[in-house]
């Protein structure tokens, strides 16, 4: 078993490790011991699917984004704020708060996405979500089940067209850059 093996079962059979708090039970107490019952609660109270047997990662990106799955949240947070940059100016306390997605969005980087339309509010990671799984539009359903547990309960997603070309590749990219060295 290789590497990437190892970080897909800790995926797949340790979802406690990067849960939004938000999808625990609302009774949960928090002690070292009870990463193993909150797992299996995650897996049984989500009805969480196992991969089809012989899949595998079929390309270099999917494995950086499988290989710094813990920083999902981040990586769309980053993604959004640098879709959503013109409309951050009206929300100043964003970069105030978040150093690091002022730096991000100061990039200059192409991309190709598409917002079909703006939300009312700015959320920054519902946009980098969405942006990320139209990028990975062919990905097993166990995967994008754990993925919206990487996220807060009831988080919608807006609109957007995103596929695979060498701008939106390279946004995606320079995000897990920046979040996996923040």
């Amino acid at each position: 078993m290789n590497a990437e093996n190892d970080i897909i079962m800790n995926i797949l059979y340790s979802p406690a490790v990067y849960t939004n708090k938000s999808n625990y039970p609302v009774d949960y107490i928090f002690n070292e011991n009870s990463d193993f019952f909150l797992n299996y609660w995650l897996l049984t109270h989500y009805e969480l699917h196992d991969l089809p047997d012989t899949w595998q990662p079929d390309d270099n990106l999917l494995s950086l984004i499988l290989i710094n799955w813990d920083k999902i949240p981040l990586v769309a947070d980053l993604i959004g704020g640098y879709l959503l940059r013109d409309k951050l100016s009206l929300d100043r306390e964003k970069f105030m708060t978040n150093p690091c997605l002022l730096a991000f969005i100061s990039l200059p980087l192409l991309h190709n996405a598409r917002l079909t339309c703006y939300e009312t509010t700015i959320d920054t990671t519902s946009y980098g979500a969405a942006f990320i799984l139209n990028i990975f539009s062919d990905i097993p359903a166990a995967l994008i089940q754990r993925f919206f547990l990487c996220f807060p309960v009831g988080m919608e997603l807006p609109q957007i067209h995103a596929t695979k070309t060498p701008g939106n590749i390279n946004l995606l990219q320079m995000a897990v850059n920046y979040a996996h060295n923040y």
